[in-house]
């Protein structure tokens, strides 16, 4: 593998890690710049959700998290796929949060399928599909300290 490539590697890596880290502690304006402007954000399964553009994507999960009390996402698993200034990514993802209000949890297994190019010398998402595998949303009553 050359340099270039490791270095795209990372970069991508870094994309990945850093919309989990910014979803799980609210930061949606880092959760927005991991995005392209004209960028796709979906969910399939049940949730059947879309959002396009970097700002509607921003404000959507912004609105669907803030509903629950907690949530973490943790990504595992990463596959990339390298093709010059575009690449492909396959990310494993478990995600657990709870609805205080409804007295709902989530348990959630699944995994994105991504699409990402480097325009400008940045690395973002073109796409992200989140394909869930596993949902549960039984209550979870242990103690909960947000972030």
């Amino acid at each position: 593998m050359d340099l270039q490539a490791l270095s795209d590697r990372i970069a991508i890596r870094d994309v990945i890690d850093r919309y989990s880290d910014a979803v799980t502690r609210r930061d949606w304006p880092t959760v927005g710049a991991t995005f392209h402007d004209d960028a796709v954000w979906s969910v399939g399964g049940s949730f059947n959700l879309e959002y396009r553009s970097r700002e509607n994507i921003e404000s959507g999960l912004r609105a669907g998290v803030s509903a629950l009390e907690f949530l973490v996402q943790m990504t595992h698993s990463v596959v990339i796929e390298l093709d010059g200034r575009r690449a492909t990514a396959r990310t494993l993802v478990n995600e657990m949060g709870r609805n205080a209000a409804q007295k709902t949890g989530l348990f959630l297994l699944g995994f994105y399928e991504d699409v990402l190019s480097q325009r400008e010398g940045r690395w973002a998402f073109d796409a992200r599909r989140f394909e869930p595998i596993y949902v549960d949303t039984a209550w979870l009553g242990g103690m909960a300290t947000p972030v």
